[in-house]
């Protein structure tokens, strides 16, 4: 069963950087987490539209260490299907952290509508 750690409602973002935005702490027995992502009705057509980064502090958020990055671009998601989506995710594998935090920083490089949410699972 996963644990939802940080959600971000969708909302308008500016170019710019926003954040950081901590999470809750991974519970107990936690080896991964993943990132949703859905994005409203104001997507751009082409080029970079955002940079997420996540960190992580395994000593209460005294310091932290990259952990992952994902750029998104512009024009429409699609399912291996063919089939245009709005949502999108990705996951990256932890060790059995306990306690960890994570911390994410968005970089808009345009105007864009994005949510989302970050959950650790067993």
């Amino acid at each position: 069963m996963s644990t939802n750690l940080l959600t971000l409602p969708v909302a308008t973002f500016a170019p710019g950087t926003y954040g950081p935005f901590v999470s809750a702490a991974l519970p107990a027995g936690s080896s991964a987490y993943r990132c949703d992502y859905a994005k409203g009705a104001q997507w751009p057509e082409s080029g970079d539209v955002l940079t997420y980064t996540v960190e992580i502090s395994c000593d209460g958020g005294k310091t932290w260490q990259f952990d992952c990055s994902i750029t998104l671009a512009g024009g429409p998601w699609y399912e291996q299907d063919g089939k245009t989506v709005t949502t999108s995710s990705w996951a990256s594998v932890t060790v059995d952290a306990p306690g960890a935090l994570l911390r994410g920083k968005l970089v808009t490089h345009q105007t864009c509508d994005i949510g989302s949410t970050i959950e650790a699972s067993p």
